[in-house]
């Protein structure tokens, strides 16, 4: 029922009429400490340490030093 919280068999159903505005601010809340969470793996100290074999980073990083870590984005502009 839109406008209407209800708890069915325990299960609390929002029947949210204005669910379709507010998906942007959660969604750029959720990129923001997604971001922040990975970041904190990489500062000490307040300096920032990127271990360009770390794993992690080695999937997120796109650019370091002028220099570009991701051969399908290189690939892509490419062929664009």
């Amino acid at each position: 029922m839109p406008g209407q919280t209800i708890n069915r068999n325990g299960v609390k159903l929002i029947g949210a009429s204005d669910l379709p505005c507010t998906v942007p601010y959660h969604a750029s809340s959720l990129y923001g400490r997604n971001l922040a969470a990975l970041l904190e793996q990489y500062l000490q100290d307040g300096v920032l340490h990127l271990d360009l074999q770390d794993p992690l980073l080695k999937d997120c990083l796109l650019t370091h030093n002028g220099h570009c870590h991701r051969d399908d984005v290189v690939n892509a502009s490419r062929s664009a």
